[in-house]
């Protein structure tokens, strides 16, 4: 085992991550989905020991999506990284912890990735924190700092796996008989994606792989 790699795979997603994150913030604001889920509700569910997590009304709303906007564009471009990360992670966990049912596991991951992060020198390569002087370059850092992301990653995928194994998934294409339809009106490919054999195609892909 190396006890060092290139830090190029680890500089790579953090700016994917960050980037990623601040393109799913904006779509928030363009859908409408901050007043959709968080302003017009009158009632939201929560989570199991966490009742204390309260809705901080429009106003609040807003400043927490505009933290997370700025927050995740700053990981992305390495500039104050570990406070970039911090911000982030607290107002995306806040926001997710005012209603239960705008869980998804897609989520619950991003916050590990966030965390994961903080304890690694992912912007000591391509970033503004290196053009500002703040940290020193490097091109190579320990190995463990890839291979915690590599086994949550397989851990991810691997438990995926097994839960794809039942009946709902395998042989009645769900839930992907009711989402894949929802894209029928997609040029070239909607048509295909309206069909159920495409349903199941997808199912049993993603099992497999």
């Amino acid at each position: 085992m190396y006890k060092e790699k290139s830090i190029f795979p680890l500089l790579t997603f953090r700016v994917l991550f960050g980037l990623m994150m601040f393109l799913s913030t904006v779509r928030y604001f363009t859908e409408g989905w901050i007043e959709k889920l968080y302003i017009d509700p009158g009632f939201h569910f929560k989570y199991f020991g966490f009742h204390w997590v309260e809705n901080p009304g429009p106003t609040g709303i807003y400043v927490l999506f505009l933290l997370k906007l700025i927050s995740a564009a700053l990981v992305a471009s390495g500039l104050f990284y570990r406070y970039a990360l911090i911000a982030f992670l607290i107002s995306f966990a806040y926001l997710e912890g005012i209603d239960a049912s705008n869980y998804l596991n897609h989520h619950y991951l991003v916050l590990l990735f966030g965390f994961l992060l903080l304890f690694v020198a992912a912007n000591r390569s391509f970033s503004l924190d290196i053009f500002f002087n703040r940290v020193s370059s490097i091109q190579r850092l320990p190995a463990w700092c890839l291979y915690i992301f590599m086994i949550q990653i397989s851990l991810v995928y691997f438990y995926a796996g097994l839960a794809k194994l039942n009946t709902d998934w395998l042989l009645h294409a769900m839930p992907l008989r009711i989402w894949l339809p929802q894209f029928g009106d997609w040029p070239l490919v909607g048509g295909i994606l309206s069909q159920p054999a495409s349903a199941y195609l997808f199912s049993w892909f993603g099992a497999l792989y």
